[in-house]
């Protein structure tokens, strides 16, 4: 019986961070698996946003047995960047294989952040967004420049119900209603899970909410 081909990789980070004012952003790949693997990166879009700002190199090259491919994300040069901006990336490794043998692959997507020249790093995003009481539902409106992840389950305080985000990011500018059959107008306390900017969960954090109306997504 022939055996499967198997792809490793090894990602040198969980994100991506494209730095307008450097032009680009990199990341590095480390085979390690024992055969060569066929990298392929592809940059992926968001629904909220198709804008064609970036090209990646190399989009397929070959890396060898414990070698690190340094695959790089360059900003085009008419983009406009007054806030951050949210893709994402897949890089699939393909082993070579021979004929008859099953070839497994390894796929990882992971989020890309492009920054504007002018945006200074934070740490805490999540600390600009605005939590609303709209009529018994919770709303969400991110007042900041940057883009907000966070784990998808809010809990309503104090009865520690869940509700769910849409999805696990909120865009620059962007209000969300979080929609749920159970209303609470009495709601004033909301717990959520943020993100670091390495992408990893962070402790809960509580956030006040406040009156707010019912328009929204």
């Amino acid at each position: 019986m022939m055996l499967p081909a198997h792809a490793s990789l090894d990602l040198e980070s969980s994100v991506v961070i494209v730095n307008q004012k450097d032009g680009e952003g990199s990341i590095g790949l480390r085979n390690t698996s024992s055969e060569p693997l066929l990298l392929h990166s592809e940059i992926i879009d968001i629904p909220e946003d198709i804008s064609d700002v970036l090209f990646v190199a190399p989009s397929i090259t070959r890396v060898e047995p414990g070698d690190t491919q340094i695959v790089r994300f360059i900003l085009k040069d008419d983009a406009n960047l007054k806030v951050e901006r949210l893709k994402r990336v897949s890089f699939e490794g393909i082993p070579y294989a021979e004929p008859n043998v099953v070839r497994v692959t390894i796929r990882q997507n992971i989020p890309l952040i492009i920054r504007p020249a002018q945006l200074p790093p934070n740490s805490e995003p999540w600390k600009l967004l605005k939590w609303e009481n709209a009529a018994g539902q919770i709303a969400v409106e991110n007042t900041g420049p940057y883009v907000v992840r966070m784990g998808a389950e809010i809990q309503v305080q104090p009865s520690g119900d869940g509700i769910f985000l849409p999805r696990n990011y909120i865009l620059p500018g962007e209000r969300v209603v979080l929609r749920s059959q159970q209303f609470y107008p009495e709601i004033r306390k909301i717990l959520f899970r943020p993100a670091s900017v390495n992408g990893y969960l962070l402790d809960n954090q509580e956030a006040l909410v406040v009156e707010g109306q019912v328009a929204g997504r």
